[in-house]
């Protein structure tokens, strides 16, 4: 993505929703399993600057997989060779910053006998930092 001056760049804070302004960000939460999946919903803010054509990653962790097909995100290869099947994405647009963007709810089946599981998020746009394998993550410990 083309790279913007200093003074123009974008930034991104992601977090559990729901989430109150006062405790902005929540990058950890314990969540109990019901039949074997987690009910996730996570979200993101744009700081600084609108950023301008931008697209939305989710990661699963190694082990875990989706009960079901998040909606709104696309995994872009469904039946190719090259399916990831940890990662989707979702074309949002331009943002403007400090409004929360609306929650990404996931249904995620945890690794068999795990406590804790990550979910990574990344979010590139015109404006923003380049995207690189580092997503930004949020911590589920399971509740027992």
């Amino acid at each position: 993505m083309p790279s913007a001056a200093p003074s123009d760049k974008a930034h991104y804070e992601i977090s559990f929703y729901p989430v109150m302004m006062n405790e902005w960000p929540i990058g950890e939460k314990k969540i109990a399993l019901v039949n074997g999946v987690a009910n996730v919903a996570v979200t993101f803010m744009i700081k600084d600057h609108t950023a301008k054509q931008t697209r939305v990653w989710v990661r699963l962790c190694t082990g875990c997989r989706y009960a079901k097909e998040p909606v709104g995100l696309e995994n872009l290869n469904p039946r190719g060779e090259d399916n990831d099947p940890h990662e989707r994405t979702r074309v949002v647009g331009d943002i403007l910053p400090g409004p929360i963007y609306p929650p990404v709810d996931l249904q995620v089946i945890p690794p068999p006998g795990s406590t804790a599981f990550m979910i990574g998020m990344e979010i590139g746009c015109d404006n923003c930092e380049p995207v690189t394998d580092k997503f930004k993550t949020l911590l589920v410990d399971i509740e027992q």
